[in-house]
């Protein structure tokens, strides 16, 4: 979805929860907060100036956290994550 300057910011103003928000952006011009629909959605929000406007990245977070199961994880994995101690790297 792309949106235009005033979009960006018209949505921005309406999704921030509190002028403390708001302010924190106007000093850093940057910054990170959580934006939620009550029974719908949860959202992390990063509002950030890039060449001179407003700019959102929006990530959605899931109102229901998946078992284990329903990942689709090799057995190792879980073992890998429930180790209690040590570093765990994967790469690729």
């Amino acid at each position: 979805l792309l949106l235009g300057k005033e979009e960006v910011q018209s949505l921005a103003r309406e999704i921030i929860p509190h002028k403390g928000i708001m302010e924190a952006f106007q000093k850093q011009g940057e910054v990170d907060f959580a934006y939620s629909i009550p029974g719908i959605a949860r959202f992390r929000v990063n509002l950030f100036k890039q060449r001179s406007s407003w700019a959102l990245a929006i990530r959605i977070i899931p109102l229901k956290i998946p078992e284990w199961d329903e990942l689709g994880l090799p057995p190792i994995v879980r073992e890998l994550a429930m180790q209690e101690k040590g570093l765990v790297l994967i790469s690729g």
